[in-house]
Protein backbone atom coordinates (compact mmCIF):
# COMPACT_ATOMS: atom_id res chain seq x y z
CA UNK A 1 0.00 0.00 0.00
CA UNK A 2 1.58 3.42 -0.74
CA UNK A 3 -1.26 5.99 -0.32
CA UNK A 4 -2.84 5.80 -3.57
CA UNK A 5 -6.79 6.40 -3.54
CA UNK A 6 -7.40 7.25 -7.20
CA UNK A 7 -5.43 6.73 -10.86
CA UNK A 8 -6.19 8.73 -13.68
CA UNK A 9 -6.14 8.48 -17.96
CA UNK A 10 -5.69 11.49 -19.39
CA UNK A 11 -6.10 11.64 -23.22
CA UNK A 12 -3.56 13.88 -25.27
CA UNK A 13 -3.00 14.16 -28.53
CA UNK A 14 -1.01 11.36 -29.43
CA UNK A 15 -0.43 9.42 -26.07
CA UNK A 16 -2.78 7.97 -22.64
CA UNK A 17 -1.14 9.14 -19.51
CA UNK A 18 -1.77 7.75 -16.22
CA UNK A 19 -2.37 9.70 -13.29
CA UNK A 20 -1.64 8.59 -9.89
CA UNK A 21 -3.53 10.74 -6.92
CA UNK A 22 -1.63 9.87 -3.44
CA UNK A 23 -2.10 10.92 -0.55
CA UNK A 24 0.86 11.09 1.97
CA UNK A 25 0.86 9.12 5.24
CA UNK A 26 4.15 8.44 7.31
CA UNK A 27 3.32 4.45 7.43
CA UNK A 28 1.74 2.18 5.15
CA UNK A 29 2.72 -0.75 7.55
CA UNK A 30 -0.71 -0.50 8.82
CA UNK A 31 -4.18 -0.40 7.07
CA UNK A 32 -5.82 3.47 6.51
CA UNK A 33 -9.62 2.95 6.38
CA UNK A 34 -9.80 6.68 5.91
CA UNK A 35 -8.05 6.30 2.55
CA UNK A 36 -10.05 2.76 1.60
CA UNK A 37 -13.73 2.43 2.90
CA UNK A 38 -15.60 -0.55 1.79
CA UNK A 39 -16.31 0.07 -1.53
CA UNK A 40 -18.61 -0.77 -4.28
CA UNK A 41 -18.46 -4.67 -5.82
CA UNK A 42 -17.99 -5.48 -9.49
CA UNK A 43 -21.31 -7.08 -9.98
CA UNK A 44 -24.43 -5.65 -10.45
CA UNK A 45 -27.33 -5.64 -7.86
CA UNK A 46 -30.06 -5.98 -10.51
CA UNK A 47 -30.96 -7.89 -13.28
CA UNK A 48 -32.72 -5.78 -15.91
CA UNK A 49 -36.19 -7.58 -15.34
CA UNK A 50 -35.74 -7.12 -11.87
CA UNK A 51 -35.08 -3.62 -12.07
CA UNK A 52 -38.21 -2.94 -14.58
CA UNK A 53 -40.28 -4.50 -12.39
CA UNK A 54 -39.71 -1.63 -9.81
CA UNK A 55 -36.95 -3.98 -7.58
CA UNK A 56 -34.59 -1.77 -5.43
CA UNK A 57 -30.67 -2.60 -4.48
CA UNK A 58 -28.10 -1.55 -3.84
CA UNK A 59 -24.34 -2.64 -5.23
CA UNK A 60 -22.63 -5.00 -2.85
CA UNK A 61 -20.03 -3.83 -1.15
CA UNK A 62 -16.42 -4.85 0.13
CA UNK A 63 -13.86 -4.48 1.88
CA UNK A 64 -10.36 -3.83 0.59
CA UNK A 65 -8.41 -4.53 4.37
CA UNK A 66 -6.38 -7.63 3.11
CA UNK A 67 -6.56 -9.04 6.65
CA UNK A 68 -10.42 -9.30 6.56
CA UNK A 69 -10.77 -10.89 3.23
CA UNK A 70 -10.15 -14.60 1.94
CA UNK A 71 -7.68 -15.08 -1.05
CA UNK A 72 -8.85 -16.21 -4.75
CA UNK A 73 -6.96 -16.02 -7.61
CA UNK A 74 -8.12 -13.16 -10.27
CA UNK A 75 -6.80 -12.17 -13.43
CA UNK A 76 -3.92 -9.83 -12.99
CA UNK A 77 -4.69 -6.79 -13.10
CA UNK A 78 -2.51 -4.07 -15.96
CA UNK A 79 -1.19 -2.15 -12.97
CA UNK A 80 -1.00 -4.51 -10.63
CA UNK A 81 0.85 -8.40 -10.58
CA UNK A 82 -0.46 -9.67 -7.29
CA UNK A 83 -3.41 -11.65 -6.98
CA UNK A 84 -6.11 -9.81 -5.45
CA UNK A 85 -8.58 -11.34 -2.58
CA UNK A 86 -12.22 -11.92 -2.38
CA UNK A 87 -14.48 -9.34 -1.77
CA UNK A 88 -15.65 -9.35 1.50
CA UNK A 89 -19.37 -8.88 1.80
CA UNK A 90 -21.09 -8.32 5.27
CA UNK A 91 -24.27 -10.20 6.00
CA UNK A 92 -26.05 -7.38 6.93
CA UNK A 93 -25.26 -5.96 3.35
CA UNK A 94 -26.31 -9.35 1.89
CA UNK A 95 -29.79 -8.84 3.48
CA UNK A 96 -30.28 -4.82 2.08
CA UNK A 97 -32.75 -6.01 -0.28
CA UNK A 98 -35.06 -3.29 -0.29
CA UNK A 99 -34.13 -1.74 2.94
CA UNK A 100 -34.29 2.41 3.43
CA UNK A 101 -31.05 3.85 3.42
CA UNK A 102 -31.32 6.63 6.55
CA UNK A 103 -30.11 10.49 5.68
CA UNK A 104 -27.27 12.04 7.66
CA UNK A 105 -28.11 13.20 11.02
CA UNK A 106 -25.77 15.41 12.23
CA UNK A 107 -23.80 15.48 9.30
CA UNK A 108 -23.01 18.57 7.44
CA UNK A 109 -21.49 19.10 3.86
CA UNK A 110 -18.57 20.97 3.37
CA UNK A 111 -16.11 21.89 0.10
CA UNK A 112 -12.53 22.44 0.94
CA UNK A 113 -10.13 24.88 -0.98
CA UNK A 114 -9.73 23.95 -4.81
CA UNK A 115 -7.17 22.85 -6.07
CA UNK A 116 -5.91 23.49 -9.52
CA UNK A 117 -3.07 21.03 -11.08
CA UNK A 118 -1.31 21.48 -13.77
CA UNK A 119 -0.24 18.47 -15.27
CA UNK A 120 3.70 18.22 -15.69
CA UNK A 121 6.12 15.83 -16.91
CA UNK A 122 3.42 14.64 -19.72
CA UNK A 123 6.23 14.85 -22.56
CA UNK A 124 5.70 16.28 -25.94
CA UNK A 125 2.81 14.06 -26.75
CA UNK A 126 0.67 17.02 -24.77
CA UNK A 127 1.65 19.49 -27.41
CA UNK A 128 -1.84 19.94 -28.97
CA UNK A 129 -5.04 17.87 -28.87
CA UNK A 130 -8.29 17.26 -26.75
CA UNK A 131 -8.36 14.78 -24.30
CA UNK A 132 -10.42 13.81 -21.50
CA UNK A 133 -9.42 12.36 -18.26
CA UNK A 134 -11.47 8.89 -16.83
CA UNK A 135 -10.78 6.92 -13.76
CA UNK A 136 -8.94 3.94 -14.35
CA UNK A 137 -7.96 0.99 -11.96
CA UNK A 138 -6.83 1.98 -8.15
CA UNK A 139 -6.33 0.12 -5.24
CA UNK A 140 -9.51 1.92 -3.85
CA UNK A 141 -12.04 0.77 -5.89
CA UNK A 142 -13.13 -0.96 -9.15
CA UNK A 143 -16.27 0.66 -9.38
CA UNK A 144 -18.22 3.37 -8.09
CA UNK A 145 -19.67 3.55 -4.55
CA UNK A 146 -23.42 3.20 -4.45
CA UNK A 147 -25.79 3.98 -1.30
CA UNK A 148 -29.10 2.34 -1.44
CA UNK A 149 -32.22 4.03 -1.34
CA UNK A 150 -35.32 3.42 -1.46
CA UNK A 151 -38.37 4.49 -4.04
CA UNK A 152 -42.36 5.56 -4.09
CA UNK A 153 -44.93 4.52 -5.52
CA UNK A 154 -46.49 7.38 -5.85
CA UNK A 155 -45.15 10.47 -7.73
CA UNK A 156 -42.10 12.30 -5.53
CA UNK A 157 -43.65 15.83 -7.05
CA UNK A 158 -45.16 16.82 -3.77
CA UNK A 159 -42.62 15.32 -1.47
CA UNK A 160 -39.84 17.58 -3.06
CA UNK A 161 -41.12 20.69 -2.45
CA UNK A 162 -42.36 19.26 1.31
CA UNK A 163 -40.97 21.45 3.96
CA UNK A 164 -40.27 18.72 5.87
CA UNK A 165 -39.19 15.50 5.62
CA UNK A 166 -38.34 17.01 2.09
CA UNK A 167 -36.68 14.13 -0.33
CA UNK A 168 -36.98 12.43 -3.40
CA UNK A 169 -36.25 9.47 -1.43
CA UNK A 170 -39.03 8.39 0.43
CA UNK A 171 -40.72 4.69 1.07
CA UNK A 172 -44.19 3.42 0.81
CA UNK A 173 -43.80 1.58 4.58
CA UNK A 174 -41.38 2.41 6.85
CA UNK A 175 -41.26 2.62 10.56
CA UNK A 176 -40.45 6.23 12.15
CA UNK A 177 -37.28 5.67 13.03
CA UNK A 178 -36.67 4.81 9.59
CA UNK A 179 -38.38 7.87 7.85
CA UNK A 180 -35.32 9.95 6.06
CA UNK A 181 -34.39 12.84 7.98
CA UNK A 182 -33.75 16.43 6.07
CA UNK A 183 -30.81 16.57 3.65
CA UNK A 184 -27.47 17.58 4.88
CA UNK A 185 -27.17 21.79 4.99
CA UNK A 186 -24.22 23.19 3.38
CA UNK A 187 -22.33 25.54 6.00
CA UNK A 188 -19.11 26.10 4.13
CA UNK A 189 -15.72 25.69 3.10
CA UNK A 190 -13.24 23.13 5.57
CA UNK A 191 -10.23 21.67 4.99
CA UNK A 192 -10.83 17.80 4.16
CA UNK A 193 -8.68 15.11 5.05
CA UNK A 194 -7.77 14.78 1.60
CA UNK A 195 -5.67 18.09 2.04
CA UNK A 196 -2.24 16.71 0.41
CA UNK A 197 -3.70 14.89 -2.32
CA UNK A 198 -0.78 14.54 -4.70
CA UNK A 199 -1.50 13.94 -8.73
CA UNK A 200 1.70 12.71 -10.57
CA UNK A 201 1.72 11.71 -14.29
CA UNK A 202 3.38 7.96 -13.63
CA UNK A 203 6.50 6.99 -15.69
CA UNK A 204 6.67 6.96 -19.31
CA UNK A 205 6.78 3.03 -19.54
CA UNK A 206 3.58 3.51 -18.34
CA UNK A 207 1.84 5.46 -21.09
CA UNK A 208 0.20 4.27 -24.04
CA UNK A 209 2.14 6.21 -27.20
CA UNK A 210 1.70 6.79 -30.57
CA UNK A 211 -1.97 7.08 -30.43
CA UNK A 212 -2.95 8.39 -34.36
CA UNK A 213 -5.71 10.15 -35.28
CA UNK A 214 -7.50 11.15 -32.12
CA UNK A 215 -11.11 12.53 -33.15
CA UNK A 216 -11.37 16.08 -32.43
CA UNK A 217 -15.09 16.17 -34.01
CA UNK A 218 -16.78 14.17 -31.33
CA UNK A 219 -18.95 16.82 -29.45
CA UNK A 220 -18.70 18.29 -25.98
CA UNK A 221 -21.44 15.54 -24.60
CA UNK A 222 -18.82 13.24 -24.78
CA UNK A 223 -14.68 12.81 -24.36
CA UNK A 224 -14.75 10.85 -27.64
CA UNK A 225 -12.86 8.77 -24.75
CA UNK A 226 -13.88 6.05 -22.73
CA UNK A 227 -11.68 3.53 -20.45
CA UNK A 228 -12.36 0.58 -17.68
CA UNK A 229 -9.79 -1.26 -15.66
CA UNK A 230 -8.73 -3.63 -19.28
CA UNK A 231 -8.73 -1.98 -21.74
CA UNK A 232 -9.33 1.91 -23.34
CA UNK A 233 -11.80 3.06 -26.26
CA UNK A 234 -10.75 5.99 -28.73
CA UNK A 235 -12.79 7.58 -31.27
CA UNK A 236 -10.42 7.82 -34.24
CA UNK A 237 -10.52 10.19 -37.10
CA UNK A 238 -11.80 9.35 -40.33
CA UNK A 239 -14.64 8.00 -42.21
CA UNK A 240 -16.70 4.86 -40.94
CA UNK A 241 -16.81 5.38 -37.50
CA UNK A 242 -13.56 4.28 -36.55
CA UNK A 243 -12.50 3.46 -33.00
CA UNK A 244 -9.25 2.27 -31.53
CA UNK A 245 -9.33 -0.50 -28.28
CA UNK A 246 -6.05 0.12 -26.53
CA UNK A 247 -4.87 -2.80 -23.82
CA UNK A 248 -3.98 -1.53 -20.77
CA UNK A 249 -1.42 -4.46 -20.19
CA UNK A 250 0.08 -3.50 -23.34
CA UNK A 251 1.86 -0.62 -22.52
CA UNK A 252 4.55 1.57 -25.04
CA UNK A 253 4.86 2.84 -27.91
CA UNK A 254 2.34 1.44 -30.74
CA UNK A 255 3.31 0.78 -34.01
CA UNK A 256 2.96 3.24 -36.79
CA UNK A 257 0.55 0.82 -38.94
CA UNK A 258 -1.68 -2.28 -38.68
CA UNK A 259 -3.54 -1.50 -35.69
CA UNK A 260 -6.69 -2.92 -35.48
CA UNK A 261 -10.24 -1.34 -35.26
CA UNK A 262 -13.84 -1.11 -34.62
CA UNK A 263 -15.72 -0.06 -37.92
CA UNK A 264 -19.36 1.44 -37.09
CA UNK A 265 -20.37 2.49 -40.57
CA UNK A 266 -21.15 6.20 -39.03
CA UNK A 267 -19.67 8.47 -37.39
CA UNK A 268 -19.61 8.13 -33.65
CA UNK A 269 -20.92 10.47 -31.33
CA UNK A 270 -20.53 8.47 -28.13
CA UNK A 271 -18.85 5.50 -26.23
CA UNK A 272 -19.28 4.11 -23.05
CA UNK A 273 -18.38 0.79 -21.86
CA UNK A 274 -20.47 -1.23 -19.76
CA UNK A 275 -19.78 -1.19 -15.98
CA UNK A 276 -20.35 -5.08 -15.15
CA UNK A 277 -19.19 -6.03 -18.70
CA UNK A 278 -15.46 -5.44 -19.64
CA UNK A 279 -15.80 -6.38 -23.01
CA UNK A 280 -19.07 -4.67 -23.89
CA UNK A 281 -18.62 -1.09 -25.46
CA UNK A 282 -21.60 0.84 -26.11
CA UNK A 283 -21.44 3.27 -29.50
CA UNK A 284 -23.77 5.49 -30.28
CA UNK A 285 -23.32 7.23 -33.98
CA UNK A 286 -25.24 9.91 -36.01
CA UNK A 287 -27.52 7.51 -37.67
CA UNK A 288 -29.80 7.60 -34.78
CA UNK A 289 -28.36 3.98 -33.85
CA UNK A 290 -26.67 2.59 -30.94
CA UNK A 291 -24.36 -0.85 -31.40
CA UNK A 292 -23.11 -3.13 -28.84
CA UNK A 293 -19.65 -4.38 -29.11
CA UNK A 294 -17.98 -7.76 -27.72
CA UNK A 295 -14.06 -7.34 -27.75
CA UNK A 296 -12.44 -10.58 -27.64
CA UNK A 297 -10.53 -11.60 -24.19
CA UNK A 298 -7.32 -10.97 -25.50
CA UNK A 299 -8.40 -8.11 -27.48
CA UNK A 300 -8.75 -6.89 -30.62
CA UNK A 301 -6.38 -9.08 -33.44
CA UNK A 302 -8.32 -7.61 -36.58
CA UNK A 303 -10.31 -5.12 -37.60
CA UNK A 304 -13.96 -5.83 -37.14
CA UNK A 305 -17.30 -4.58 -38.89
CA UNK A 306 -19.71 -6.85 -36.81
CA UNK A 307 -21.86 -5.77 -33.82
CA UNK A 308 -23.66 -7.76 -31.08
CA UNK A 309 -26.80 -5.94 -31.35
CA UNK A 310 -27.82 -2.80 -33.00
CA UNK A 311 -30.38 -0.57 -30.94
CA UNK A 312 -32.86 1.38 -33.11
CA UNK A 313 -35.50 3.43 -31.76
CA UNK A 314 -34.24 7.14 -32.12
CA UNK A 315 -35.47 9.31 -35.10
CA UNK A 316 -32.45 11.36 -34.95
CA UNK A 317 -29.16 11.90 -34.06
CA UNK A 318 -27.87 10.36 -31.41
CA UNK A 319 -24.91 12.07 -29.33
CA UNK A 320 -24.87 10.57 -25.76
CA UNK A 321 -25.32 7.36 -23.71
CA UNK A 322 -24.86 6.23 -20.33
CA UNK A 323 -25.22 2.59 -18.78
CA UNK A 324 -27.49 2.06 -15.36
CA UNK A 325 -24.88 2.34 -12.40
CA UNK A 326 -27.19 -0.78 -10.61
CA UNK A 327 -28.69 -3.08 -12.91
CA UNK A 328 -27.21 -5.03 -15.68
CA UNK A 329 -28.21 -4.58 -19.58
CA UNK A 330 -30.08 -1.22 -18.77
CA UNK A 331 -29.18 1.62 -20.75
CA UNK A 332 -30.19 5.58 -21.51
CA UNK A 333 -29.46 7.42 -24.53
CA UNK A 334 -30.34 11.28 -25.31
CA UNK A 335 -30.94 12.60 -28.75
CA UNK A 336 -31.80 15.52 -30.83
CA UNK A 337 -35.49 14.32 -31.15
CA UNK A 338 -34.99 15.57 -27.60
CA UNK A 339 -35.96 12.35 -26.12
CA UNK A 340 -34.52 10.48 -23.61
CA UNK A 341 -34.97 6.52 -24.00
CA UNK A 342 -34.14 3.78 -21.87
CA UNK A 343 -33.19 0.42 -23.35
CA UNK A 344 -32.95 -3.72 -22.19
CA UNK A 345 -30.32 -4.58 -24.10
CA UNK A 346 -31.54 -7.74 -23.39
CA UNK A 347 -34.37 -8.09 -26.60
CA UNK A 348 -33.04 -4.52 -27.64
CA UNK A 349 -36.36 -2.72 -26.84
CA UNK A 350 -37.04 0.93 -25.58
CA UNK A 351 -38.87 0.51 -21.74
CA UNK A 352 -38.77 4.43 -21.26
CA UNK A 353 -39.03 7.57 -23.13
CA UNK A 354 -38.42 10.59 -20.98
CA UNK A 355 -39.91 13.79 -22.76
CA UNK A 356 -40.28 17.26 -21.36
CA UNK A 357 -37.03 18.84 -22.97
CA UNK A 358 -37.22 21.85 -25.31
CA UNK A 359 -34.04 21.67 -26.96
CA UNK A 360 -30.63 19.57 -26.63
CA UNK A 361 -29.52 17.86 -23.92
CA UNK A 362 -25.67 18.89 -22.79
CA UNK A 363 -25.78 16.17 -20.05
CA UNK A 364 -27.50 12.85 -18.56
CA UNK A 365 -26.71 11.19 -15.16
CA UNK A 366 -28.08 8.54 -13.41
CA UNK A 367 -28.05 8.50 -9.41
CA UNK A 368 -26.02 6.58 -7.18
CA UNK A 369 -28.81 4.09 -6.40
CA UNK A 370 -30.24 3.70 -9.99
CA UNK A 371 -33.79 4.96 -9.16
CA UNK A 372 -33.43 8.94 -10.73
CA UNK A 373 -31.59 10.37 -13.28
CA UNK A 374 -30.77 14.29 -13.85
CA UNK A 375 -30.42 16.18 -17.09
CA UNK A 376 -28.81 19.12 -18.16
CA UNK A 377 -30.44 20.81 -21.06
CA UNK A 378 -29.29 23.83 -23.58
CA UNK A 379 -32.64 25.69 -22.73
CA UNK A 380 -30.81 26.12 -19.44
CA UNK A 381 -33.29 24.37 -16.95
CA UNK A 382 -32.10 20.86 -14.40
CA UNK A 383 -34.30 17.84 -14.67
CA UNK A 384 -34.61 15.47 -12.46
CA UNK A 385 -36.71 11.80 -13.70
CA UNK A 386 -37.86 9.24 -12.31
CA UNK A 387 -38.30 6.82 -15.31
CA UNK A 388 -40.28 3.90 -13.48
CA UNK A 389 -42.64 6.37 -12.63
CA UNK A 390 -43.61 8.74 -14.67
CA UNK A 391 -42.13 10.30 -18.69
CA UNK A 392 -42.17 13.83 -17.27
CA UNK A 393 -39.82 15.60 -14.86
CA UNK A 394 -40.53 15.52 -11.30
CA UNK A 395 -38.64 18.58 -10.37
CA UNK A 396 -36.97 20.88 -12.78
CA UNK A 397 -34.67 24.08 -11.99
CA UNK A 398 -32.44 26.76 -13.41
CA UNK A 399 -29.45 25.44 -14.61
CA UNK A 400 -26.09 27.00 -16.19
CA UNK A 401 -25.75 29.33 -19.44
CA UNK A 402 -27.06 27.79 -22.70
CA UNK A 403 -22.88 26.89 -23.94
CA UNK A 404 -22.12 23.36 -22.69
CA UNK A 405 -22.23 21.65 -19.81
CA UNK A 406 -22.35 18.16 -17.31
CA UNK A 407 -24.17 16.96 -14.59
CA UNK A 408 -23.02 14.18 -12.03
CA UNK A 409 -25.06 13.07 -8.72
CA UNK A 410 -22.87 13.76 -5.73
CA UNK A 411 -22.71 13.33 -1.41
CA UNK A 412 -24.80 9.87 -1.52
CA UNK A 413 -27.66 11.59 -4.24
CA UNK A 414 -28.16 14.71 -2.19
CA UNK A 415 -26.82 17.37 -4.50
CA UNK A 416 -26.12 17.77 -8.19
CA UNK A 417 -22.27 19.11 -8.86
CA UNK A 418 -22.83 20.76 -12.51
CA UNK A 419 -19.85 22.72 -15.12
CA UNK A 420 -21.09 25.07 -17.11
CA UNK A 421 -20.89 28.96 -18.43
CA UNK A 422 -22.09 31.82 -16.66
CA UNK A 423 -23.46 34.80 -18.40
CA UNK A 424 -20.31 36.57 -18.99
CA UNK A 425 -19.17 33.27 -20.70
CA UNK A 426 -17.12 32.24 -17.35
CA UNK A 427 -16.61 28.66 -16.82
CA UNK A 428 -18.12 28.02 -13.07
CA UNK A 429 -19.18 24.95 -11.39
CA UNK A 430 -22.22 24.74 -8.89
CA UNK A 431 -23.68 22.93 -6.58
CA UNK A 432 -27.95 22.11 -6.45
CA UNK A 433 -29.30 20.06 -3.64
CA UNK A 434 -31.92 17.59 -5.61
CA UNK A 435 -34.64 19.22 -3.26
CA UNK A 436 -34.69 22.21 -4.57
CA UNK A 437 -32.80 23.41 -7.77
CA UNK A 438 -34.70 27.01 -8.03
CA UNK A 439 -30.56 27.95 -7.68
CA UNK A 440 -27.39 26.50 -6.82
CA UNK A 441 -26.18 26.08 -3.18
CA UNK A 442 -22.85 27.20 -3.82
CA UNK A 443 -21.29 28.57 -8.04
CA UNK A 444 -17.25 29.44 -8.15
CA UNK A 445 -16.13 30.84 -11.60
CA UNK A 446 -12.70 29.06 -12.20
CA UNK A 447 -11.56 31.03 -15.77
CA UNK A 448 -12.73 32.41 -18.72
CA UNK A 449 -12.18 29.50 -21.70
CA UNK A 450 -14.19 27.89 -24.23
CA UNK A 451 -13.71 24.26 -23.21
CA UNK A 452 -16.27 22.57 -21.37
CA UNK A 453 -15.15 21.29 -18.26
CA UNK A 454 -15.76 17.26 -18.21
CA UNK A 455 -15.90 16.33 -14.05
CA UNK A 456 -15.38 12.25 -12.66
CA UNK A 457 -16.69 12.01 -9.31
CA UNK A 458 -15.00 9.59 -6.94
CA UNK A 459 -18.02 8.29 -4.55
CA UNK A 460 -15.69 6.87 -2.01
CA UNK A 461 -13.27 10.01 -1.26
CA UNK A 462 -15.93 12.38 -2.51
CA UNK A 463 -13.46 13.79 -5.04
CA UNK A 464 -14.28 15.47 -8.29
CA UNK A 465 -11.93 15.33 -10.93
CA UNK A 466 -12.40 18.01 -14.08
CA UNK A 467 -10.87 17.84 -17.01
CA UNK A 468 -10.64 20.61 -19.74
CA UNK A 469 -7.89 22.05 -22.52
CA UNK A 470 -6.40 26.07 -22.28
CA UNK A 471 -4.48 26.62 -24.85
CA UNK A 472 -2.31 23.70 -25.34
CA UNK A 473 -1.68 22.48 -21.69
CA UNK A 474 -4.17 20.21 -20.19
CA UNK A 475 -5.56 21.60 -16.53
CA UNK A 476 -7.20 18.79 -13.91
CA UNK A 477 -8.97 21.01 -11.21
CA UNK A 478 -9.15 18.57 -8.19
CA UNK A 479 -12.45 19.83 -5.81
CA UNK A 480 -13.42 17.78 -2.50
CA UNK A 481 -17.00 17.71 -1.99
CA UNK A 482 -17.07 16.44 1.63
CA UNK A 483 -19.24 15.41 4.44
CA UNK A 484 -17.99 15.40 7.91
CA UNK A 485 -19.40 14.56 11.44
CA UNK A 486 -20.31 17.48 13.83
Amino acid sequence: MNGEVNRLLLLSQKAILPLSYIVPRKSYRDFHVDLFPETAWDEPALTADQWLAHENQTVRKQSLNPATRQKRTYKPSPFQTADKGVPFVSDELQHHDGEHCQGHSGIEVTQAQAVETNVKDTSQAIASGVGGAVVGSSEQRDAATVKEFSSSSESPVKELKATSQSTILQTDQISNSEKPRKAPAWTGVRLSKFKNLQGNTMHRSEHIENIRGVDHTVGGESGGFSANKERVAVALAGPGGIIGVYELSSRGRLPDTGIPVIENGSCVTDLAWDPYDNRRLAVACDDAKIRIWIIPEQGLVETTTETSSCLKGHTEKIYLIRWHPVAADILSSASYDMTIRIWNIADQQVKFTLCGHTDQVFSLAWSLDGKYCATLCKDQRLRVYNPRSQPEPINEGSGPGGRGGHISWVLDGWYLFVSGFSKTSERQISLYSVEDLASPVASIGLDVSPSILVPYYDEDSATVFLTGKVGFVFLLHTWFVCITNN
